[in-house]
């Protein structure tokens, strides 16, 4: 698969469709010649590199690890991200002697900004923990976004919605250009990048907000939004989860039982022209041997009434 560039705005402009944007596994690459491999595993919106490895052993230990630090960081889920992810990938490497800058392991946020810009928008990948525990928590909030009512509010609501979404963007942009800069980038060259996604999708932001006026659409930061609500949406998105995976195995057992039927049917089918076919090639024989018998015979042997 392609290598991303660190800080790179965006995956895809606007009407164009990539791969999947939080790769998981091993990434094989071809780099003038040479064959590389790379670890990489992803939890909400952050993932985890390994460095990259000439052979595929290496890489398949570097996965088993991030798979590790996915799993405790997910156990912890009474924290919130910026706190439970460097805890877990400190715990995981003091468990083995080791430290994660000394595996290599780099950090990267991917998030979306769907009304702003068309795809997701890339940190540097940091291979600190202690700059990447910095970036989360400065990020964090925007990567939350509230639904709130589905009431209508009229215009007036709509002209206040949208200067709010503006003052959050432009204090996500502010944010995230202080990042780039941090990591060795060129705040300029991001910044006019930024404004010119904006521009490409000014047009589907329009629509979005006029269509959605009534639905009290929120974007941006949450900072009123405690540990206890997001456990309370966790439980209601599990639950939801359950119930359509409750839904599929019914419906998978209802297809099942009318192929099974279907099967039956078939296999019943296929029986009773077997036998017809048996007692016509019995018939047959016995005429072509001259097997000494009546007409009457024969004929009740070939009559599907007998």
């Amino acid at each position: 698969s392609a290598r991303a560039t660190d800080g790179d705005e965006s995956e895809r402009g606007p009407g164009r469709r990539t791969a999947r944007a939080f790769p998981r596994g091993i990434r094989k690459s071809n780099h003038r010649g040479y064959i590389y491999y790379q670890a990489c595993v992803y939890i909400e919106y952050v993932l985890l590199f390994s460095r990259m490895f000439r052979t595929l052993e290496p890489a398949l230990d570097c996965l088993i690890v991030l798979s590790t630090v996915v799993r405790q960081a997910r156990e912890m889920m009474h924290l919130p991200m910026e706190d439970r992810l460097p805890a877990a990938v400190r715990t995981v490497f003091a468990n083995r002697g080791t430290t994660a800058e000394e595996w290599g392991i780099a950090i990267e946020c991917r998030f979306e900004r769907s009304l702003w810009i068309q795809g997701r928008l890339r940190s540097p990948r940091l291979r600190s923990v202690v700059a990447a525990e910095s970036v989360l928590k400065r990020l964090a909030p925007f990567c939350r976004q509230n639904y709130v009512g589905r009431h209508r509010r009229g215009d007036l609501l709509l002209a206040a919605r949208k200067a709010g979404l503006s003052l959050a963007w432009e204090a996500f942009k502010k944010h995230y250009l202080d990042i780039c800069e941090e990591g060795g980038l060129n705040r300029a060259d991001k910044a006019q990048r930024l404004r010119q996604q904006e521009a490409l999708s000014a047009q589907a932001r329009d629509a979005k907000l006029e269509k959605g006026s009534g639905e009290a659409y929120q974007e941006g930061p949450s900072y009123s939004e405690s540990q206890e609500d997001l456990l309370v949406r966790s439980i209601r998105r599990l639950c939801r989860q359950w119930r359509a995976r409750e839904k599929r195995l019914i419906d998978r057992a209802v297809r099942q039982r009318a192929q099974a039927q279907k099967a039956a049917l078939l296999d019943a089918r296929r029986a009773a022209s077997e036998a017809e076919r048996a007692k016509q090639r019995t018939w047959r024989e016995r005429l072509r041997l001259g097997r000494d018998g009546t007409m009457a015979e024969l004929l009740a042997e070939h009559d599907p009434a007998s």
